[in-house]
């Protein structure tokens, strides 16, 4: 890892910044022997994977149980779990070989308050998982209108749910917002990140790469969005339904 990187590291945070940096070397360990991310380098996992997992930190109880639907390579959960140290998280995704490399992480690491789970959002909201964690998050799984139906039959009651989300973002909610009334969820926040890459850059301790530059400009660009959702009431008899039936339900209906 270059100066740079460690420095990055250590701006996203000062307490965990090794932890960070360890993370994302790992990462790029793995991504060289398996698909579990599209972002495969150093650089690009500390800047898609990391920094984008950190926005989301203050949604995260101080304790209690959280759980990251379709966590891929373990994002954002392994961040999240690295910042609240007392939350038990349980790192969720229907693919085998990603729940096995994402669980070498969390040891190496000693992350003692990680679990990773191989299964099915739908069928565990069904049943074992039901009504039962304070924090769903979920980042890059599905449209939101899909999304909301895997994550919050998860969540208890007072519990909440949060999608992060790109540019398409207003277009998910309107499209959401029967689903989400039907399973009793209220929206509590919807917010824009933004970030400026020269304040970015300014508050490391290392100058960049010319392609390093580039590549956190290129981030701090995009659009990104949070959305969290507050669930009032248990879980409606009948949802979650089969993960066929939301897909069908959620169809775009063809013109005449």
């Amino acid at each position: 890892m270059t100066e740079f990187w460690q420095a990055f590291c250590e701006f996203l945070s000062l307490e965990w910044g090794d932890l960070f940096a360890r993370l994302a070397i790992l990462t790029e360990e793995t991504a060289a022997q398996m698909n579990i991310t599209a972002h495969k380098t150093l650089p690009e996992i500390c800047v898609y994977h990391i920094l984008d997992s950190v926005s989301v930190a203050d949604q995260i109880p101080d304790q209690g149980c959280v759980c990251d639907v379709g966590t891929g390579g373990g994002f954002p959960g392994l961040v999240l779990a690295i910042l609240r140290p007392e939350t038990e998280f349980t790192l969720l995704d229907a693919t085998e070989k990603k729940v096995r490399a994402v669980e070498r992480t969390a040891q190496d690491l000693g992350l003692t308050n990680v679990r990773a789970l191989c299964g099915r959002a739908e069928e565990l909201g069904s049943r074992a998982f039901r009504d039962r964690f304070d924090l769903v998050v979920s980042r890059a799984v599905a449209p939101l209108e899909i999304l909301a139906e895997l994550c919050l039959p998860l969540v208890k009651s007072g519990g909440a749910f949060c999608a992060m989300k790109g540019r398409r973002a207003a277009e998910e909610r309107a499209a959401a917002k029967k689903i989400l009334q039907t399973l009793g969820a209220k929206e509590r926040i919807c917010r824009r990140e933004v970030l400026q890459s020269s304040a970015v850059l300014s508050a490391i301790s290392a100058l960049p790469a010319d392609a390093d530059r580039a590549l956190i400009d290129a981030f701090c660009a995009m659009e990104r969005h949070t959305l969290v959702y507050q669930k009032t009431r248990p879980t409606p008899q009948g949802y979650p339904r089969s993960f066929a039936k939301i897909k069908q339900a959620n169809r775009p209906k063809r013109e005449e």
